[in-house]
């Protein structure tokens, strides 16, 4: 049986934090994600676009 860390919630929250704090401090106008991104509006090659987001 595996055994888990409790630890592990109070990391993942601090992870959490950390990157919302980066964020804010970058003092970027808006969040957002790469499910966003406009493929078709973009001059990127949809393949290229695909393979950069795989991350091979």
């Amino acid at each position: 049986m595996g055994s888990v860390n409790p630890a592990s919630p109070m990391i993942s929250a601090r992870d959490v934090s950390n990157i919302r704090n980066r964020l804010k401090a970058a003092g970027f106008p808006v969040t957002k994600t790469l499910e966003t991104f406009d493929v078709a509006a973009s001059s990127i090659p949809a393949d290229t676009f695909a393979y950069l987001i795989s991350l091979e």
